[in-house]
This record gives C-alpha cells, sequence and structure tokens, in this order.
C-alpha cells in the first residue's frame, strides 16, 4: 500500500508532518522513564560532540543531527538548511561544551528512534545566546530499544552538567488546543473535541477517531485506517514525525 499522507509516512528529509507515526500510545515505557529520570525538562546538558545546530526561537521547525549506528554524530543536512534559510530562519552551530537546557525526551521504539529537543542555556553560556534549539536523534534498529544500548548512545553526546547559580525556570506545558494547523498548508488540520474524538482534513482526504494525550505524547486513534499514530507535543505546538510543525491558529 502507498503511503500518500505526510501523517502517516516518511520521506527522505525529516519535516513538521513526520511526528504523527512515532511515540508509544499507551503511557511512559520504563525506557521513557529512565531518561527523563536522567534528563529530566529543565535540566542543564553539555554537548560533548560537535554537529548539532540550532535554529532562532522565531523557526516554525528544527535542525537535526543524527547519532547513528556507527557511533558518530552527523549535522543536520544541506537540505535542511537550505529548506530552513528558505523559512527566513537563523542557525549556527554549537560547538563542543556548550550548555543547553533540556525541553523535551522521547523514545519512539516503533522507529528505532530516541528524540532530545534542547535549548540553549543563556546564564550558563555566559548570557550572550538568544536560546537556539535545536533537535537531536538517536538512531537505533526499529520496533525495539534497547535500554543499554540507549544510555550509552546518549552519553556520547550529552552529559548532565552543574546548573547555574540561578536554576533555570520550570517548563512551562501550554493546555492542548482544539484546532492546529500545518505550517506548511493551512488547508491541513486538526480538529480535537472535549469528548476526545478528533476530525482530520490532510492532504485532501478526511479522517477520524478518538484521541489519547500523556505528557508530551498525543495519539491519534484513526477508525478509517485502523492505526494509531503519535505525535510529539511540544508547548503550543505539535511536531510530526520529526520537524513538521502544526500550529494553533490565530483567528
Amino acid at each position: 500500500m502507498v503511503c500518500r499522507m505526510r501523517f502517516l509516512c516518511f520521506v527522505g528529509f525529516v519535516s513538521l508532518a513526520q511526528t504523527l507515526c512515532s511515540i508509544p500510545a499507551a503511557g511512559q515505557s520504563p525506557l521513557d522513564q529512565q531518561l527523563q529520570a536522567q534528563y529530566p525538562p529543565g535540566a542543564v546538558l553539555e554537548l560533548r560532540q560537535k554537529g548539532v545546530s540550532g535554529v532562532n526561537p522565531e523557526c516554525a521547525a528544527l535542525l537535526v543531527s543524527t547519532y547513528k549506528q556507527d557511533g558518530q554524530l552527523h549535522a543536520a543536512s544541506v537540505l535542511q538548511k537550505t529548506a530552513a534559510a528558505g523559512f527566513g530562519c537563523l542557525f549556527r552551530a554549537f560547538p563542543p561544551g556548550w550548555k543547553v537546557n533540556s525541553q523535551l525526551v522521547a523514545a519512539l521504539p516503533r522507529q528505532g528512534k530516541v528524540v532530545f529537543i534542547v535549548q540553549e542555556c543563556d546564564a550558563c553560556n555566559g548570557g550572550g545566546s538568544v536560546s537556539y534549539r535545536a533537535r537531536v536523534e538517536f538512531q537505533f534498529q526499529k520496533g525495539s530499544l534497547d535500554a543499554t544500548a540507549v544510555m550509552n548512545a546518549v552519553a556520547q553526546v550529552f552529559t548532565v552538567a552543574n546548573p547555574p547559580a540561578s536554576p533555570p525556570p520550570p517548563v512551562s506545558v501550554p493546555a492542548l488546543g482544539s484546532v492546529y494547523v500545518s505550517s506548511a498548508n493551512s488547508a491541513d488540520r486538526l480538529q480535537l473535541s472535549a469528548d476526545h474524538t478528533f476530525s482530520l482534513a490532510e492532504g485532501g482526504q478526511a479522517f477520524s477517531g478518538t484521541y489519547t494525550a500523556d505528557g508530551n505524547k498525543l495519539t491519534l486513534h484513526i477508525v478509517e485506517l485502523q492505526k494509531d499514530v503519535d505525535i510529539v507535543i511540544d508547548g503550543a505546538t505539535l511536531l510530526v514525525n520529526g520537524e513538521e510543525v502544526w500550529v494553533q491558529p490565530t483567528s
């Protein structure tokens, strides 16, 4: 079966339509709990390798650096940077030793990934940075994630640093909105109802079903496809299979 929907399939370049095939539907896994205990929201992390690039806070997408099974951290591709520049985004490389705050950590066993979203720790870096954000993905075999292998891989890229004199403010998680539209195509629309049903218009097709939300994970149970798809809730936006951003409309 050919997958035609951006919500439901991968394309070679990770876009913000690509976080609907993600996170486990049934709450936090033991690996999720272990990761969030080690790297909780707001924790100060220090980069151990080069290869991470951040974008300015106004940018609607994130550059993706990938730690692969070859043991190397691969920087965001030229294609990603070209796309970011086309949207007017600013970006720059984070050097080894740069300190960032953990914003979101998620294990995606079905995709064989662990995802970190981090933001520059201005206070830790001398106050000269402007809170650029970045996404780092750790790739493993699809279908399952070995906790030891995951923790060892993450430790090659991040180490927990001493916090600054003034601890970072707690991360505020806005309430889940009722309507989201794709930042790439405003005709693509997701409506979430209070009775936990949803309607989705995407790619000229209509879908419906029920949804559940647990922390930073939103799962859609799509009736027409008999399929669950998972989304990362990143503050007031939804991240679909990577970096395609779905936002709450202003009017």
